[in-house]
């Protein structure tokens, strides 16, 4: 009581899955921001920051490798409005460093083009994908970063991604802000 009216001042934005298949396309930016720009709004992923790492026992489960190993770690935040605006999904991405060391995914660049197409250059394109969602509540640092307030939930999106050998080429946590985003699954054929 007493805390007054709130009122959103923008409608969520829509994430199809199909826009992924968008992504191996050679054309400049990968699908967060042209399903922000089919929706008439300026999305721009930003790289936060690039680095090796020795693969923790969760991130070498999903990798299926093993614990300790080398990967790049890329942690990316998509922000609607701009360069500056809000973000809408902070998105933390792991593979292997055998498969991507000497690509545009170890780099300290934007890889412009989507990391698809990148996987694909490199010659380790994706084939498969596994999806898990679920919601929960934010960790104070999440909730900053996204400027969540009180009560309002997270998206996880847990994806793994493999290359036509079955090898898991790609770990990636997504956590998106509950009010912001909305997924859409259109790819299922019955």
């Amino acid at each position: 009581q007493g805390a007054g009216t709130f009122v959103r001042y923008r409608p969520p934005v829509r994430i199809r899955f199909s826009d992924y298949q968008l992504a191996r396309d050679p054309g400049p930016g990968g699908p967060f921001e042209r399903a922000m720009a089919a929706q008439g709004r300026d999305g721009y992923g930003e790289l936060v920051t690039v680095e090796g790492q020795a693969a923790s026992p969760h991130v070498a489960d999903r990798l299926e490798i093993p614990p300790g190993s080398p990967v790049i770690y890329r942690l990316r935040y998509m922000r609607d409005e701009g360069r500056t605006g809000p973000v809408m999904q902070i998105q933390r991405a792991w593979l292997p460093l055998d498969l991507f060391a000497s690509t545009k995914l170890a780099g300290r660049e934007k890889v412009v083009e989507g990391t698809y197409a990148a996987m694909d250059a490199a010659g380790h394109g994706p084939a498969r994908l596994t999806r898990v969602f679920w919601p929960r509540m934010p960790s104070d640092e999440e909730a900053a970063i996204l400027g969540l307030g009180a009560g309002v939930p997270v998206q996880i999106l847990e994806r793994t991604t493999r290359e036509a050998s079955g090898r898991v080429v790609e770990y990636l946590l997504l956590v998106a802000a509950g009010d912001r985003n909305v997924f859409e699954d259109d790819l299922t054929p019955l």
